[in-house]
């Protein structure tokens, strides 16, 4: 049964991952007549502030989701939000 629901959970850690991936290997490319500066297009002041916060969100609630679709006991649950919690951290070292 512990067999099974350690697939599920790394099946789940898996498809979040590849989600991630995929949500930010996108890249928007924008026509040449919108690259020259005052040609009336409006400028995307994102600061790396802006996009930090919105990492941070995103993780929350990729942990909120996972806390939703999991069915952890007490026990489970006390075992695996720290070992989830530091392969989140280590996955943010390498970006």
């Amino acid at each position: 049964m512990q067999q099974k629901s350690i697939k599920a959970v790394l099946v789940v850690v898996s498809v979040l991952l590849v989600c991630n991936v995929s949500m930010f290997a996108q890249v928007s490319q924008t026509p040449a007549s919108q690259s020259v500066p005052g040609a009336g297009a409006p400028s995307n002041n994102i600061s790396d502030k802006d996009i930090e916060m919105l990492r941070a969100d995103l993780r929350a609630q990729r942990k909120q989701i996972m806390a939703l679709n999991m069915t952890l006991t007490a026990d489970e649950a006390t075992k695996f939000w720290p070992i989830f919690d530091q392969y989140r951290r280590e996955a943010i070292k390498t970006q």
